[in-house]
Formats: structure tokens, sequence, C-alpha cells
């Protein structure tokens, strides 16, 4: 919708090196018919593996962490880009998982205590989200999140049947 509007869009994706061929080909067409460019961020693979190994050694609820945690890093390094995040996400609809503070609460120092403890690989690769950053680009950064979807009328049957 944004391209329609005229706005000029950078795409932003963190590869974790488990995206298949035809995903990666997909997203290539995608924003080649839209004329958007692509930022990514690629993890080194048997980097990002071992992260997973030891989310699992470490037993936590939170499995998806890593992904969620590199993902925003790779959001706001786009965004520092272009000085605007644009969201997609209603007002009014669930947009975290539900639980205690404990559970949601995550940055670089969460990633980084469960990989020294479980891990056998420095992270070198993964974008981890340091509080100091993440502070930079809140306060300082000047990053401003646009929903325009808050703007638009959205009809949720109708999305399902396209």
């Amino acid at each position: 919708m944004v391209t329609k509007y005229g706005l000029r869009v950078l795409a932003a994706h963190f590869d974790n090196t488990w995206n298949s061929t035809i995903a990666t080909e997909n997203i290539h067409n995608m924003l080649d018919k839209l004329g958007v460019d692509l930022f990514t961020i690629v993890v080194d693979n048997k980097e990002y593996d071992d992260i997973y190994r030891s989310f699992f050694k470490a037993g936590v609820k939170d499995l998806e962490t890593p992904t969620d945690i590199g993902l925003a890093t790779t959001l706001y390094k786009a965004a520092e880009k272009i000085w605007h995040q644009i969201h997609d996400r209603r007002p009014l609809l669930p947009h975290r998982r539900r639980g205690a503070i404990g559970w949601i609460y995550m940055d670089g120092k969460y990633i980084e205590s469960v990989q020294k403890e479980f891990g056998t690989y420095k992270l070198k690769t993964f974008p981890n989200l340091w509080l100091k950053d993440f502070l930079r680009w809140m306060i300082f950064g000047g990053i401003k999140k646009v929903r325009p979807l808050y703007y638009m009328d959205y009809d949720k049957e109708a999305a399902k049947r396209c």
C-alpha cells in the first residue's frame, strides 16, 4: 500500500539462513515488482544454529527470542538509514505474545547470557539488540514509527479472501 502512495520503501530482512530457495526468490520477485530496495542482515548459519541449540539446552519458554531480537535489530538498523519505520499492525489487535513481564522483556544481554552458558560459538554475526543501541535509536536516532493501517479501512474477512 505504501508504494501506491508514492513513498520510497526500504524492506528489511533478517536472514537466519533457514529460508528455502523459493522463499528467497519470492522476496526478490516481489520487491523487484514493487521497485523496493532490500536491506538484509545475514547471520552465519553455524552460529545461528548454535544459538538455537543453546536456547533448547537452557530450557527457556521463549525459544523464538533469537529470531525476535534479530528481526528487531535488523528493522532498527534499516530504519536508521531512512528515519522511519512502517508497522503493519492494526490498533486494538494483539501485537505481542501475552505472558508475564519476565517472558516478554528481552535484550542483548539475555541472548548473550544464554549463549555464553549453553553455546559453543561466540556471537559474531548475530544482530544482537543492546540496550544502549535501542535507547540511541529511540531517543536520539530520530526514528519515527508510522502505522498507516491505523488510518485505512481494513476488513479482516476480505483480506483473508485475497
